[in-house]
């Protein structure tokens, strides 16, 4: 396949959040990941508590922790909006929360037990494929939904981005939304949003670049004036 796309930029980004994947407090309560920190001086994870200590006059230090209860099911892995360790936080990554409610496609999502991973959540991997799903909804809407190798031309995926926001657990039930934006000669975005219907909140946000091949000789081509069109439909 890389013969005939060989003049196209590719490449994957997986943006993990440390805001969400606390990894200091996974390598002290799992006791994983010493062998890539050889030579390196040791991260102190850093636990914070929703409430004050008894007999402590400190303010609480997470006021914004995600309550353990039976509106959000407990995990084997804590979620904090705080960086737990390291003074020097990953900075956000280039995936941004959409500042309107227009998302012209939505499907519904269910997660399985399958997709639980040790940690007690749904692997990250869960997220890109989610993605996948919303994307070639569009693709079947602008008249790409017939892919194979008799197609003479059609959409590659260029580039990949995913944001966690929060973790999803079995059975929770979820909807994937979609839409375009940045429209080119040859290329476009689609944005992606993971919402928690169970719980109410945005769970991943996300962005793939598309840009359009002649399969055959693997150049990029000018998008025609259909799918430009069908695009514009669902672009914010």
């Amino acid at each position: 396949m890389s013969n005939l796309i060989s003049n196209v930029d590719f490449e994957q980004e997986m943006v993990i959040n440390p805001e969400v994947f606390p990894i200091p407090l996974i390598r002290e309560r799992y006791g994983i990941g010493g062998g890539l920190d050889k030579g390196r001086p040791p991260i102190e994870a850093k636990k914070f508590s929703p409430q004050r200590h008894p007999g402590s006059d400190s303010k609480p230090r997470n006021s914004g922790h995600i309550p353990r209860s039976s509106e959000h099911p407990p995990t084997s892995m804590a979620y904090s909006p705080q960086v737990l360790g390291g003074e020097n936080p990953m900075p956000e990554q280039p995936a941004t929360e959409p500042n309107d409610d227009y998302w012209p496609i939505e499907i519904p999502l269910h997660v399985t037990w399958g997709d639980m991973d040790a940690l007690g959540h749904a692997n990250n991997t869960r997220f890109i494929g989610w993605f996948e799903e919303t994307r070639f909804e569009v693709f079947r809407r602008i008249g790409r939904g017939d892919l194979g190798p008799h197609s003479p031309q059609g959409p590659i995926l260029a580039k990949v981005e995913c944001v966690f926001r929060a973790p999803v657990v079995f059975p929770e039930e979820l909807v994937s939304a979609i839409r375009a934006c940045d429209i080119g000669e040859d290329r476009y975005t689609l944005e992606h949003r993971i919402t928690s219907v169970t719980h109410d909140r945005v769970v991943a946000i996300g962005s793939s670049r598309i840009i359009e091949v002649d399969y055959a000789s693997g150049e990029k081509i000018p998008l025609s004036a259909e799918v430009r069109s069908a695009l514009q439909k669902i672009s914010r």
